[in-house]
C-alpha cells in the first residue's frame, strides 16, 4: 500500500481513496437471474474502501433521513476526519416494489447504500439500471391486458400507477403487475370506465 501523508486534509484523503480504488479491477459478483446481467455488489468494493478509509483515519457514515424543509427522504454518505466533515453523496430515495414490507425496506437500504458509496468513491462501472432500461418484451404487458386496463382504470389512476412503478408509459408495465391490476378491478360493464387512458 502506498505511504500516507499524515497531514492530509479530508478532501485529499477522499481523493486518494478514489484514486487507489480507480486503479483496482472491480469485479461484478452480483447476477440477476431474471434479466440476465451482472452488477457490482457492496462486497465487491467495500472491504477495500474500508481498509483505505481506515488507513487515512476517515470514517464514512451512511444514513437515510427525511428533510424537514421539503419532506423528501434522502440517502446520504458523510465522511469525517478529525474536526472535518463532508457529504460526498446525496440523493432522494425510492421505494422498492416488493410484497413483503421488511424485504422492501432491506432492499431500499442496500441499494441506496451501494449507490451512495459508488457516487462517493466515483466508481464508473456499468450498473444494473443500464441493463434494466429495456426489459425483455416477453415479461411486459400484453395488448389484451393493456386494453383491459384502459377499460377498468381512469387516466388519473393510470398516471398514478406510472408514478408508483417508475415508468413513463403503459407498455412498460410488467406482465404480472398488469394482471394484478386487472384482477383488482371488477370486469363488469357497470364498473368499466368509458374514459380511455391512452396517452
Amino acid at each position: 500500500m502506498e505511504s500516507i501523508k499524515q497531514e492530509q486534509t479530508l478532501l485529499e484523503s477522499i481523493q486518494e481513496v478514489r484514486y487507489l480504488i480507480s486503479k483496482e479491477s472491480i469485479k461484478k459478483s452480483g447476477f440477476n437471474d431474471h434479466l440476465k446481467f451482472s452488477y457490482v455488489e457492496l462486497a465487491d468494493f467495500e472491504p477495500l474502501s474500508v481498509e483505505l478509509f481506515w488507513e487515512r483515519r476517515v470514517t464514512p457514515i451512511f444514513k437515510i433521513y427525511i428533510n424537514p424543509s421539503d419532506g423528501v427522504e434522502y440517502a446520504s454518505l458523510m465522511v469525517y476526519k478529525g474536526a472535518e466533515s463532508m457529504e460526498i453523496a446525496l440523493f432522494p430515495t425510492a421505494e422498492a416494489m416488493m410484497s413483503n414490507p421488511i424485504q422492501s425496506l432491506g432492499s431500499k437500504i442496500t441499494y441506496c447504500r451501494r449507490y451512495a458509496y459508488m457516487i462517493g468513491l466515483c466508481l464508473s462501472v456499468r450498473d444494473s439500471v443500464d441493463s434494466m432500461a429495456e426489459p425483455p418484451k416477453a415479461n411486459l404487458v400484453t395488448n389484451e391486458q393493456w386494453a383491459m386496463i384502459n377499460k377498468l382504470y381512469t387516466k388519473d389512476e393510470v398516471k398514478a400507477m406510472y408514478k408508483d412503478l417508475g415508468i413513463t408509459n403503459g407498455k412498460q408495465i410488467p406482465r404480472d403487475v398488469a394482471q394484478k391490476m386487472i384482477d383488482n378491478k371488477s370486469i363488469s360493464d357497470k364498473e368499466a370506465t368509458t374514459e380511455k387512458a391512452f396517452f
